[in-house]
Formats: C-alpha cells, structure tokens, sequence
C-alpha cells in the first residue's frame, strides 16, 4: 500500500501470510488484502495485481447491472491463458463495490469458478493473475488493452452510425 504502482521497483513488493502479514519486504499490506488471499486460496493464483484504470474503472460502473462484459473477436483475446483463438467470446465478470472487504470477496466468489483470470470491481478497477507474477502481468496487460479497445470501439460505433 502506498507504492505507485506504475513504477513499482521489485525492492519494493511484500509477501505476506494467510493472516495478511508481512513475511518478506518493507510496508504494509493494501486494505483490499482480503481479495488477494482468496484468489490466491480459491484459485491457486501464484500472483494476484490489481489496477485502477480510467477503463476499467469506467467500464466495470457502465457492467456491473449485467455482471459482466463481453469481450470477443479481438486479436489480444489470445493473451489470456486457454485461450486460442480471436473468435472467442470471453465474459469479464464485475461486481459492485463494497467497503466490506469479507462482504466483496464473497460477491467474487461466483467469478471465480471460470478460468478467466480477471474481475472487476465497479467503479474501482481489476483485478488479475496468474501462475506467476509474469504470467499476471500479462493478463492486466491484456485486459486492460481488451477495455480500452473495448470502450472505443463502442464510441466509434455510435458516432459511425447514421443518423435516422
């Protein structure tokens, strides 16, 4: 907690217990800790990154009645671990915001019974992760391309059509 995220040096990452204690490394743990243990209990996710993009931020409010955004036919889709084809069709789970850190996790808990390795938090931002802290890399950097490419391509889409 604390640290900017977009230039976190590898001094600067914690390790914590199943008691959210710090085990390794200088700092304390983030609020939203509670989040991180159960992905990694539930999923046996080596690595769990969380973001705060104006996207997913944007977006994960624009979903969170649906419960999810779909997101298919884009090239990038192949980036997410099982996945191997452009014309999949993938559902990004999200759910609403909760200050109840024991209260979210349990709203995330039917996310976490599909490989998708992300979720979105309305309002707030993502969550994702993976085997190892390259492969969770991957995957926010993945789906953080997915909602951008995502989130224009529904303004370009209303902007090209004609008008009636």
């Amino acid at each position: 907690s604390g640290v900017d995220k977009g230039s976190v040096q590898p001094g600067q990452l914690i390790a914590i217990d199943g008691q959210r204690c710090v085990v390794e490394g200088e700092g304390r743990a983030s609020a939203e800790t509670a989040v991180h243990i159960a992905i990694v209990d539930r999923l046996k996710a080596g690595c769990v990154l969380h973001t705060h993009s104006l996207a997913a931020t944007v977006l994960s409010r624009c979903y969170c009645d649906a419960g999810s955004i779909p997101l298919e036919g884009w090239e990038m889709l192949k980036g997410i671990k099982g996945v191997s084809a452009h014309d999949t069709t993938i559902s990004l789970g999200v759910v609403a915001n909760n200050q109840n850190m024991q209260d979210l996790v349990q709203s995330l808990e039917t996310h976490f019974r599909e490989p998708i390795y992300g979720v979105l938090v309305a309002g707030h931002g993502l969550y994702a992760w993976g085997e190892t802290i390259e492969e969770a890399k991957r995957h926010v950097e993945i789906f953080e391309f997915l909602l951008s490419a995502h989130w224009m391509y529904q303004q370009m889409s209303a902007a090209l059509k004609p008008a009636a």
